[in-house]
């Protein structure tokens, strides 16, 4: 057996040797045995799983009569057809690993090479490898993992210098590029971090290599790092990955990727479950975020790629002309660097391999709190980055919930999250079906840490401050669309996780009183963090006052009508980075609440919610709804105020958009609105008022739109249920006719329409549906079996609502040409017939006090003492005349007068 001090030496030899390029078989015989004549001798054929690596391009199957994993991966040579006859499979390019033989993933149609962990015994594998050879293959293991631990201690301070410095560094090291290196003055960093590279590299091509050679030898590798390493108490595989950031994302190259290694270790069921709760532990080590010189970062960036296309091209003479240059590039942004910085993220390419890790068991493992926690810790402190006055250049939010939102597709996700809730509360798991829960119980839900609720605190516990934010251009620039962008998009990725475990779970518990106790445990939660916030928030307008204060009503500062709204634009984006996410669910939550209850009035709703929330007086429930309305009101301002749709653009392309956070806001409205009635519109007016709009024309607009939206379409509160309840059971009738009515509206475009383009069009009117499209087609519509288009069935009437169609520019654009070909005057282009529908379906479900939140919104916004005769007197003709007049008056700005003046 070989010492450790015998291997570091002969370590050290090799680095000191001009880091010798050595093969993998000399370098077995230099540390493990100099025996290695049976080596390939003794291969096996066959395997327990395949692991084969899958790289981006090449081809894979996908069989989905043998798997219910939508990401399982079969390779080409482990595919064989006769064991998929009749079977819906798919060829697929794509990155991955092959999962043949994973009996948790791959249910049927292993091939013959590939038998499964269950025929596997580890133990009886290691006892067949000579001693000798287990003894110095962990030796040397262990001593290059020492040496990079201690390298790693000595980079690790340094690890947020500009990557690019090290690149340019590299670089110019190898070509002798003088100037450049001495400009840079990064040698005693670089050497460090060139010897932990290449040892590491050492390292993973090794064990690639070793596993290859004979397959007893992959398990003797994963029983290696399962091992604790004495030095720095963690385990082997631990310290492999607490390295990789810096190893692999700061260096002049890409360190080895550890897919080479690890899709191979698939093989060892057992280990591939301690990588996985591994990796979730140690997810904070695979992406860092630095706050870097902007301009600094763009001129060594610039000058890296330069230097790396001359040393591509192979291009000596390029690299010798850029050097004087480039040295003096880099020594002025050294010495004269911009205020501007921004927060760049690091991260390793190692950080999607979880994807591979998707069996429901394993699932069920890392949901577990003490497995869990570590991730959400962590996930709290990163959240604080997203509100903070920074610029962002990369869209990162996927990185910290993709871990979540990917493994929430699985259809076995939700089952997962009812055992792991039926685990937990197993001694009460049958109360919470039978009774309403007390606050003992609500007390005792919290303390034991379901993973949902860990989930939930993780997203909203940061604190919300209010600041003054210094505009400095007083111009919308791209990096401000961008990061507002961002924002956006990280809150609904938050929401978009939230809401399919939760809808999940609830359609899992076995009565409605289950489904309803877990709503309200949540309810509650957010409402006392949203309370604590009220009472901290402060004056919510001080910003948009001192805004004025310091560059409208100044006369130093802009005066024109086209830059204040400019500079206006650019506050309303940077008040977008605020934590909303419990306003969210807060909201949906309050909505499902009182569809799923069919209270009888909002007297009762009150009454209930007082109890949910554990109040003793309703105007203490006011200021809340007031700050939920007020920042509604924010949102739909910053996402409608620019005229020239700058950050829908941008939201498009990075390839999302904000309907699901508009829906929120325009259900919240009308149902504040329903609850607080002339009250509350007044305070509506007065609150829109107060964000002191530049353009009095775009706050009609925006006004106007909005208070359209309330007393015409139901898609908001539609697609909110449909965030958080599969069944369509407690929708009332008026709401399960919505998509209905989407459809019919279609019909104004067209006489007669295919299938795919009524779902197109759906689509991109961004009306959200859990429900199988092609049944809600055929209740309003019949199939022309020649042509295959759908017309709307006989005494169905056609009918038209514009607000659905300034959700689709594309849509709306039809629908005009179409109406103008008709005739139809710009009155009904402007406000359709779908009001006078509206009106009177109401009056003739006037008794049915289950629709009574339509007909109280409707009622509020029509509230003149004569409308309410009329409405009582069930006088059709003269009601729709006047709700056509109250309509056009909308869009004259003054329809809080005319509730006013009675």
């Amino acid at each position: 057996m070989k010492s450790q001090k015998t291997i570091n030496e002969a370590l050290q030899n090799l680095y000191n040797n001009g880091q010798k390029d050595i093969g993998m078989e000399e370098l077995y015989n230099l540390f493990i045995s100099d025996k290695s004549q049976g080596l390939k001798e003794q291969k096996q054929k066959v395997n327990s799983v395949c692991g084969a690596q899958i790289h981006h391009d090449e081809l894979s199957f996908k069989c989905f009569d043998c798997s219910n994993d939508f990401n399982h991966m079969i390779c080409i040579k482990c595919f064989d057809i006769k064991k998929h006859i009749n079977h819906k499979f798919l060829l697929k390019d794509g990155a991955g690993c092959c999962d043949c033989g994973d009996e948790n993933i791959i249910k049927l149609g292993i091939c013959n090479d590939h038998q499964g962990h269950s025929i596997i015994n580890k133990q009886e594998i290691l006892e067949q490898i000579p001693a000798i050879i287990k003894e110095n293959t962990e030796t040397f293991i262990q001593c290059l993992n020492n040496i990079l631990n201690q390298l790693y201690v000595e980079l690790k301070p340094n690890s947020t210098i500009n990557p690019y410095f090290v690149k340019v560094y590299h670089i110019a090291a190898k070509w002798k590029l003088k100037n450049i290196t001495e400009a840079i003055s990064l040698e005693d960093y670089y050497q460090i971090f060139h010897k932990a590279l290449y040892f590491h590299n050492l390292l993973i091509k090794f064990i690639s290599w070793f596993i290859q050679v004979n397959h007893q030898n992959l398990f003797l590798i994963t029983h290696i790092l399962s091992q604790t390493d004495p030095n720095s108490n963690q385990l082997i595989l631990y310290n492999i990955f607490e390295r990789q950031l810096t190893l692999e994302s700061l260096g002049p190259y890409k360190g080895e990727k550890l897919e080479a290694i690890f899709y191979a270790f698939h093989a060892d069921g057992e280990f591939k479950r301690l990588v996985q709760i591994t990796f979730l532990k140690n997810f904070h080590n695979f992406r860092s975020f630095s706050s870097l010189n902007y301009k600094a970062f763009i001129v060594l960036k610039r000058i890296y790629e330069k230097l790396n296309d001359y040393v591509q091209a192979q291009n000596y003479m390029g690299l010798q002309l850029m050097e004087d240059k480039s040295s003096e590039e880099i020594i002025q942004v050294q010495f004269d660097q911009s205020e501007k910085y921004f927060t760049f993220l690091q991260f390793t390419e190692f950080i999607v391999h979880h994807s591979q890790f998707t069996s429901q068991e394993m699932i069920e493992a890392i949901l577990q709190p003490n497995i869990c926690s570590p991730y959400f810790s962590n996930l709290t402190e990163n959240q604080k980055l997203y509100y903070q006055d920074l610029n962002f250049v990369q869209d990162y939010s996927h990185l910290h919930l993709n871990i979540l939102s990917f493994r929430a597709e699985f259809i076995y996700f939700k089952q997962v999250l009812m055992n792991c809730f039926k685990k937990l509360f197993d001694d009460k798991f049958d109360s919470f079906q039978e009774k309403i829960i007390s606050q003992d119980d609500y007390e005792d839900f919290q303390q034991r840490q379901f993973f949902l609720t860990q989930l939930l605190h993780s997203f909203y516990n940061v604190k919300r401050q209010n600041r003054k934010y210094k505009l400095d251009s007083l111009v919308v620039q791209n990096d401000n669309l961008y990061n507002a962008a961002l924002i956006i998009n990280f809150q609904l990725n938050q929401f978009y996780v939230f809401n399919k475990m939760f809808n999940g779970l609830r359609s899992l518990m076995p009565k409605l009183i289950g489904k309803r106790n877990l709503s309200r445990i949540y309810l509650y939660q957010c409402y006392l963090k949203l309370n604590q916030d009220v009472q901290n928030i402060g004056n919510y307008f001080e910003q948009i006052d001192n805004f004025y204060i310091d560059y409208v009503d100044s006369e130093t500062t802009i005066k024109g009508q086209q830059e204040v709204c400019e500079a206006y634009n650019l506050l309303s984006l940077k008040l977008l980075k605020r934590p909303i996410f419990t306003n969210l669910i807060f909201i949906e939550l309050l909505i499902l609440e009182y569809f799923e209850g069919q209270f009888i009035d909002k007297e009762q709703y009150l009454k209930h919610l007082m109890e949910v929330l554990r109040m003793e007086n309703l105007k203490d429930l006011k200021p809340l709804f007031n700050n939920l309305l007020i920042d509604s009101l924010q949102n739909l301002i910053a996402l409608n105020f620019d005229q020239k749709k700058r950050l829908q653009e941008e939201q498009q392309r990075i390839d999302f958009n904000s309907s699901e956070l508009e829906s929120v806001d325009l259900a919240y409205i009308k149902f504040y609105l329903f609850l607080f009635e002339l009250d509350g519109l007044l305070f509506l007016e007065v609150a829109f008022q107060k964000f002191r709009i530049p353009d009095k024309k775009i706050a009609s607009e925006i006004y106007n739109s909005m208070l359209l939206s309330i007393i015409s379409s139901e898609i908001e509160f539609w697609n909110v249920l449909q965030m958080v309840e599969e069944s369509l059971d407690l929708y009332p009738k008026q709401l399960n006719s919505t998509i209905h009515h989407i459809i019919i509206n279609l019909f104004n475009q067209s006489a007669s329409l295919s299938f795919d383009e009524i779902q197109k069009h759906i689509e991109q009117l961004k009306v959200k549906t859990n429900s199988p499209i092609e049944n809600l087609v055929q209740e309003v519509c019949q199939l022309d079996l020649i042509s295959k288009t759908f017309t709307l069935k006989k005494g169905i009437q056609l009918y038209l609502d514009p607000i659905v169609f300034t959700k689709s520019n594309a849509v709306k654009g039809n629908i005009v040409e179409r109406l103008i070909d008709q005739k139809k005057s710009q009155r009904f282009m402007n406000f359709g017939n779908y009001t006078q529908y509206k009106a009177d379906e109401i009056i003739k479900h006037l008794s049915s006090n289950k629709d009574s939140i339509f007909f109280d919104i409707f009622h509020l916004l029509i509230n003149e003492p004569f409308i309410k005769q009329l409405i009582q007197g069930n006088r059709i003709e003269l009601i729709i005349k006047i709700v056509n007049i109250l309509i056009t008056k909308l869009f004259d700005y003054h329809f809080i007068q005319i509730i006013k003046q009675g």
